[in-house]
C-alpha cells in the first residue's frame, strides 16, 4: 500500500508515504536499503478522509469555512486549524487558529456536518491566535494533516519547542489551501501587523510553488520531533500568520500561544 516515496530536501532524507504500520514498513526498508527512510502512515477508512473532508476525531491542517451551516465545498477554505490545546490538563477539546480568523462568538463549518466557534481571541491582546471549541459532539487529535492541499496524510505531534527556533533551522507550514510548505526560519524578529514573529523562507517549498496562501492562516507549523525514535512525529513550532504570496512567510512561535492563551499543546494520547 505504498502511495509515493520522495526526497524530503530540509531533512535530507527518503520519505515513504503509504497505509500500513509504519515500524514494519521501515524496517522492511532498512533490511532491503540500508538507509532509515522516514514513513509517514496516511489515514485510512470506510472512506477517504483529508484535510478537506475529515470525521472525528479532527486533525490540525484542517479547512473550515466561515459559518455554522454549508455543504461540501472545492473552494478555497476560510481559515486553518492548528493544534490541539489543554487548559490546566482537565480541558483539552480546543483547537488553535490564527486570532484574525474572528472574533469571540464567530463560527465555522465543515464537510462533515459539525462546526466550532471561536472561544477565545487574542488578537486584540496581542498575540494572532485564537481558540476554536466545537459545537455539538465534536473533538480534536494530536494529529496534524501532513501534504498537499487535498492530503491524507497525517502525522501526531509529540513534542513542541520551548522557545523561538534557531535562524536556519527547516520546519513545515500544513495550510488548508496552500498545502504543505517547506521553509527555512530567516529570522525571529520579523514583524507581521505590528507584532513580533518568526519569518520563514519559503522558497524551497513544494506546494503552490512554495507560497502560502490566503485561508491558510492559523495553520500548524511544525519540525520532525528528533526526541523521538519515531520516523514520523512531529514537533509543534508555531501558529502560521501571515504570508506575502510569494517566497516569504510569518508564525507565532508557539511558546507565545501558550503564554498568550494559558494553554499548552497536547502531545500525548489521540
Amino acid at each position: 500500500m505504498v502511495h509515493q516515496v520522495r526526497l524530503d530536501e530540509l531533512a535530507d532524507q527518503i520519505v515513504i508515504e503509504a497505509a500500513g504500520e509504519a515500524e514494519r514498513l521501515a524496517a522492511a526498508a532498512i533490511r532491503a536499503t540500508g538507509i532509515k527512510p522516514r514513513v509517514t502512515v496516511s489515514r485510512t477508512g470506510p472512506a477517504q478522509q483529508s484535510r478537506r473532508s475529515d470525521t472525528a476525531p479532527f486533525y490540525g491542517g484542517l479547512a473550515i469555512w466561515a459559518g455554522s451551516t454549508g455543504s461540501p465545498s472545492t473552494a478555497n477554505a476560510y481559515c486553518t486549524t492548528g493544534f490541539r490545546m489543554t487548559r490546566g490538563g482537565t480541558n483539552s477539546n480546543w483547537v488553535t487558529t490564527a486570532g484574525h480568523c474572528g472574533t469571540n462568538g464567530d463560527e465555522f463549518w465543515h464537510p462533515g456536518g459539525w462546526a466550532l466557534r471561536v472561544s477565545s481571541d487574542y488578537e486584540s491582546l496581542g498575540t494572532d491566535v485564537a481558540m476554536l471549541a466545537p459545537l455539538g459532539d465534536v473533538y480534536f487529535s494530536r494529529h496534524s494533516w501532513f501534504g498537499e492541499r487535498n492530503t491524507s496524510t497525517a502525522n501526531p505531534v509529540s513534542g513542541k519547542n520551548t522557545d523561538w527556533p534557531a535562524v536556519g533551522s527547516g520546519l513545515y507550514i500544513s495550510g488548508a489551501n496552500g498545502g504543505l510548505v517547506y521553509g527555512r526560519v530567516t529570522s525571529i524578529n520579523g514583524n507581521c501587523g505590528g507584532e513580533r514573529m518568526v519569518t520563514v523562507d519559503t522558497d524551497t517549498g513544494h506546494a503552490q510553488d512554495g507560497a502560502t496562501l490566503g485561508g491558510d492562516s492559523g495553520a500548524p507549523v511544525t519540525r520532525w520531533n528528533t526526541a523521538t525514535s519515531a520516523t514520523n512525529d512531529l514537533a509543534a513550532v508555531g501558529s502560521h500568520s501571515c504570508g506575502n504570496s510569494v517566497d516569504t512567510s510569518w508564525f507565532v512561535p508557539i511558546h507565545r500561544v501558550e503564554a498568550a492563551t494559558g494553554a499548552v499543546v497536547v502531545v500525548g494520547g489521540n
